[in-house]
């Protein structure tokens, strides 16, 4: 399922992103939703348990080295929704990807609930792991939003 409500266009941070999100709201489609991912998706699974699935960022952040997504696999919005069990099978991904990408230091970022309070495109339980390049003299910042003032 994907409306208007689900989907926030306004947050899109390129053209291609905001293209795909126009076609998902006219399909009425949540591209997150497990029965739908693969179809609207570029990047492969990753990894997949019981309640998560992995993948790479179809739009990374710019200057990201690396840019995962963890997805929960049913629709939901909120992080209280989420069973002790789904919040393990969390951590276990977080720690697979450290491992496998062998990930120096990186940001988690989880934003739940309305996109209109978060600064997310798609209001579906998902969070990121972004890790950049080593801090130089004239490094700047990764940039996400996580909110408004």
């Amino acid at each position: 399922m994907a409306t208007k409500k689900h989907l926030n266009t306004t947050n899109a941070r390129v053209p291609e992103q905001l293209k795909q999100m126009i076609d998902l709201q006219k399909r009425k489609i949540c591209p997150f939703c497990r029965k739908h991912f693969e179809e609207n998706h570029r990047e492969p699974i990753l990894r997949e348990g019981k309640n998560w699935l992995v993948t790479k960022n179809d739009y990374p952040y710019d200057g990201a080295k690396i840019h995962l997504l963890l997805v929960y696999k049913k629709h939901i919005d909120s992080f209280d929704k989420v069973s002790m069990s789904g919040i393990e099978e969390l951590l276990d991904h977080i720690k697979w990807a450290n491992k496998k990408f062998k990930i120096p230091g990186a940001s988690f970022i989880m934003r739940f609930g309305d996109h209109n309070y978060t600064g997310a495109t798609i209001t579906h339980l998902h969070a990121h792991i972004v890790s950049g390049h080593k801090q130089k003299k004239n490094s700047e910042a990764i940039r996400s939003s996580i909110g408004f003032k």
